[in-house]
């Protein structure tokens, strides 16, 4: 009980042993103010847009030989200075434009999709084109041999 007595009042609702500055308070209170709301809100956004762009470097580069940090194109390359600040352009530019290189692999993975099974059903209307005429010939075949 004597290691948790300077951490009593803390403990206790509304009591603090730190005199806290006004502007803390703030964030604090159980009704904050309108500015106090966009403050979070803002860093908030911010910091999930940064996580967001971090993902999509390791999405992005995670099927590379090079790790999942360093893009492909930098392995043949000789890592010179351009191009160190080519990679470093790179990850600035995918942390900042996430949302586009998303939409343009989304529209890629859906036209992919479309056309893949496009390509099914041809395939599937020739084999079906193949089979009436192989078994409408056969039929023809049959009824002449009969009459004949």
């Amino acid at each position: 009980m004597l290691l948790f007595n300077p951490l009593l009042p803390r403990m206790t609702p509304g009591g603090s042993s730190v005199d806290l500055p006004e502007d803390s308070k703030k964030f604090n209170s159980h009704s904050p103010d309108p500015q106090t709301i966009t403050k979070i809100v803002i860093t908030a956004s911010v910091v999930g847009w940064f996580v967001f762009g971090i993902i999509s470097i390791l999405i992005i580069n995670g099927n590379g030989r090079a790790g999942r940090w360093v893009p492909e194109w930098y392995l043949d390359s000789r890592g010179k200075m351009k191009h160190k600040l080519a990679v470093l352009g790179w990850w600035v530019f995918v942390v900042l434009f996430w949302p586009l290189l998303w939409i343009g692999y989304t529209v890629k993975k859906i036209i992919g999709g479309i056309t893949a099974c496009v390509g099914k059903c041809r395939r599937r209307g020739d084999g079906l084109k193949k089979l009436n005429s192989k078994s409408s010939t056969d039929e023809m075949g049959k009824a002449y041999d009969t009459a004949v």
